[in-house]
């Protein structure tokens, strides 16, 4: 050994074979999984099996859900959301043992999952069954710790979320909203670039057309939902911390409102300029795709706007109780998200086998009421006379000409008839059958009875909508259109035996340019049995009359009655409408009401390959939405 130099001792490790090396590792896990057993916490899988077995029991409502959610345009984005919580969750799945952490929230996302379920049997309403599919998500990424960023899960059950639609129909409400703000971004810009039009409502006025209506300008705003998702989408793959998530989710009201703005400002601008009809065919539709395009790109950008914004801040190895470190901490966990900045917080135990005993427990109740909403479900399907179409939401059974006769009308005129079919998803239904009727003159005994009112010869319209999703608040198109609801009136119902069980609608109305308008309206199912009107109807009414009908028949034969039906008859004219002309407009559309409704039934029993079935009456079962 040479001087000025120091030993250097190298120790060989000792050659393990192969097999040797196997049978270490599998002692190991052996050993492992020993001290597991003794220590009272389970296994990855025995944690994941009774979720499983609760979303499960879920299946048959949750099957009818998504049946009725197709039937929504605005979120049939519903099945690639799934898959993307299923491919999420499975990719992130810890693959080691004992990586599942206790949480609060993970009890507290269980206990809805509970709650949820029990109202999907008690309600019958599939809607509780997504929602206990989101709890039970939400309860079982909770207690997984992202490996990467050190946090859990619990944003993976975003997607689920995204598909439960809002309770009482503020979705719809939503997207009226949107339509309004929409056309007066809109109207602004068309008089910026000195477009003569005139906007009541939503509904584009310019000389030379005859009018972009809802259908054409504003129907783009239902893209808010697919926005809706792709930002959920990418909170998820890119792993955004809340903070980030909630702005870029609020984002999302913004870009929709700017892209339907841009898609109405283009469509009259294009026929003015080009003689370019985008409102109607294959452009309309490319037209669509383009500003939808364009409000992904725009979500995009501003996620890594808020990433530029937001980020971490860089970290001093000098004093942590100096203000900077404490802003720079504050920031880094509570703002950016930073992972290193969770991973000393991470203090909390494994689930034990006490917890997974309560588990199994709530998921038993689940399993019990999922066994008879399977048997209620089963009864639904064998009960209706006429076949269940399952996987069809869309049941079209238009009516002709001859399906509403003079001989129903008595002395009214008919005027015109028209049939007009839209796109799917429309408004106003993808078919309606119109007829117009004009009024005889009021008799000496009908002005006797109402001294005091100018009564005169009037236009009434008729009109046989088709489909929709449930109940279809037709003052919302009217609102839409320019009209003012000056009374909207939920009526019981007038007439034969058989109509005193179906409740109608009646709106007075008025617009800016002095007319006067007066509709009534009502729904029916695909079975012919009446939709209920609402009229004052909040939660507690709701629970009250939910939990009192849940035993009775009638109620599992609404399952598979998703799609409504609408007639509606309106009148307008340049003074108020009496009360005396509201009660005969009232009395006609009784009488064409009941006969669409039976001319109905007889084609669609027709369309089924079976007999002409005998009209029944509305005295039956009325489905609450």
């Amino acid at each position: 050994m040479q001087a000025g130099h120091k030993a250097e001792w190298q120790i060989p490790e000792p050659e393990v074979s192969p097999l040797g090396k196997k049978s270490f590792m599998s002692a190991s896990a052996t050993l492992k999984s020993s001290s597991a057993k003794s220590t009272g916490l389970v296994s990855n899988q025995a944690i994941l099996l009774p979720y499983l077995v609760g979303v499960g029991a879920q299946i048959p409502m949750l099957l009818l859900y998504f049946r009725n959610l197709w039937a929504k345009p605005h979120y049939q984005f519903f099945p690639i959301a799934l898959i993307a919580l299923g491919v999420f969750a499975f990719m992130r799945w810890p693959r080691t043992e004992g990586a599942l952490r206790q949480s609060w929230s993970s009890v507290g996302m269980l206990l809805l999952g509970l709650v949820c379920g029990i109202g999907a049997w008690l309600y019958m309403e599939p809607w509780f069954a997504m929602a206990c599919l989101f709890a039970l998500s939400a309860s079982l990424l909770s207690m997984v710790i992202d490996r990467e960023t050190d946090k859990s899960l619990v944003s993976i059950s975003l997607l689920a979320l995204i598909c439960l639609t809002p309770p009482f129909g503020l979705d719809s409400r939503l997207i009226t909203w949107l339509q309004q703000v929409s056309a007066r971004v809109t109207t602004s810009q068309l008089d910026l670039v000195g477009y003569p039009h005139y906007m009541p409502g939503t509904v584009i006025l310019a000389p030379g057309t005859s009018g972009f209506g809802i259908e054409e300008a504003c129907s783009g705003v239902q893209s808010f939902f697919t926005l809706l998702f792709v930002a959920a989408f990418f909170i998820v793959f890119f792993r955004r911390p809340w903070f980030r998530s909630l702005l870029l989710l609020a984002s999302v009201i913004f870009w929709a409102i700017f892209m339907n703005s841009l898609r109405i400002f283009a469509i009259p601008i294009a026929q003015y300029l080009f003689k370019w009809d985008l409102a109607h065919g294959l452009p309309h539709a490319l037209l669509g795709y383009a500003t939808l395009g364009l409000g992904i790109l725009m979500v995009y950008s501003t996620d890594q706007f808020l990433l530029f914004l937001f980020g971490p801040t860089e970290r001093f190895d000098g004093d942590e109780s100096s203000s900077t470190g404490a802003i720079s901490r504050f920031w880094n966990y509570v703002i950016s998200g930073d992972a290193e900045s969770q991973r000393k917080r991470r203090a909390s135990s494994s689930p034990t086998q006490t917890n997974i005993m309560v588990m199994w427990g709530i998921v038993g109740v689940l399993g019990l009421a999922g066994l008879m909403t399977v048997v209620d479900v089963f009864r639904s399907l064998t009960q209706p006379e006429m076949k269940v179409r399952l996987f069809e939401t869309d049941v079209e059974v238009p009516l002709a000409k001859d399906d509403l006769p003079e001989s129903v009308m008595g002395d009214w005129q008919l005027v015109e008839y028209k049939y007009e079919e839209r796109t799917r998803g429309s408004d106003l239904g993808r078919l309606s059958n119109t007829w117009t009727f004009l009024s005889p003159e009021p008799t000496a005994a009908e002005r006797a009875a109402a001294p005091g009112e100018q009564l005169s010869r009037f236009v009434a319209t008729f009109s046989f909508d088709q489909t929709f999703p449930g109940w279809h608040e037709l003052t919302t198109c009217y609102k839409n259109q320019g009209w003012k609801i000056n009374v909207r009136l939920r009526n019981t119902g007038k007439g034969e035996e058989g109509e005193k069980n179906w409740p109608f609608v009646t709106a007075q109305m008025s617009n800016s340019v002095g007319q006067y308008g007066f509709v009534v309206f009502s729904l029916f199912d695909s079975f012919g049995e009446a939709v209920d009107a609402p009229g004052d109807w909040n939660v507690v009414q709701w629970i009250i009359r939910g939990s009192t009908n849940r035993m009775r028949n009638r109620i599992r034969g609404s399952l598979f009655r998703a799609e409504a039906y609408q007639s509606q008859m309106f009148v307008t004219q340049y003074r108020p409408i009496s009360p005396a002309m509201e009660e005969v407009i009232i009395e006609k559309y009784l009488e064409a009401r009941e006969q669409a409704r039976q001319q109905f039934l007889v084609r669609r029993k027709q369309e089924d390959g079976g007999a002409t079935p005998a009209p029944t009456s509305t005295e039956t079962a009325m489905r609450v939405n």
